[in-house]
């Protein structure tokens, strides 16, 4: 699943190409879906194949929600998972945290609620998700594509521009 331009379905073309190391950064601005929602189908898709991800959030309250919401989402899938209280990170498909820690080696990383990493270049792919209905969060993801812009990161042209395509999620 990609992020579409609000104009259209297809992806934004990256600004500029990026280095060999510096990973695909994409803008979620989400306006008629829940966090929630976009996040299962981007997880779902992301961690196909075994590839690994690491859900940063803002709160340990999200995080607590999140757990909960991964084992419930949908009953015909499974998205293990776990977080420093479950331990056993280097086992964890897809890891919850509110800190810098990547204990699974994972390659995807979805940053929720403002969070932003020291560096993205442990990654391939970075995905943020924000509430476009916020003003302050998109003031605050306009800030965070800045500085993957200047970290060298893969971006398209505006966060501001950015949602999920709706006609490959159901709506909220």
């Amino acid at each position: 699943m990609s992020p579409a331009a609000s104009s259209s379905d297809a992806p934004s073309p990256p600004s500029s190409p990026a280095p060999p190391s510096a990973p695909r950064v994409d803008f979620y601005h989400l306006r008629t879906l829940t966090l929630e929602e976009a996040l299962m189908r981007l997880v779902t898709k992301a961690t196909q194949g075994g590839r690994r991800a690491v859900i940063r959030a803002g709160s340990e309250d999200r995080l607590t929600h999140l757990e909960a919401l991964l084992w419930t989402w949908d009953p015909a899938l499974w998205l293990p998972h776990g977080s420093a209280r479950d331990g056993e990170g280097p086992r964890q498909p897809i890891w919850l945290t509110t800190d810098e820690d990547v204990p699974n080696g994972a390659t995807v990383l979805f940053l929720l609620e403002g969070a932003w990493p020291r560096s993205l270049a442990a990654f391939q792919r970075v995905l943020v998700l924000f509430d476009g209905r916020d003003d302050a969060a998109v003031i605050q993801a306009r800030a965070q594509w800045k500085s993957a812009r200047d970290q060298g990161s893969a971006l398209p042209r505006a966060p501001h521009a950015q949602q999920l395509p709706p006609s490959q999620l159901r709506h909220a």
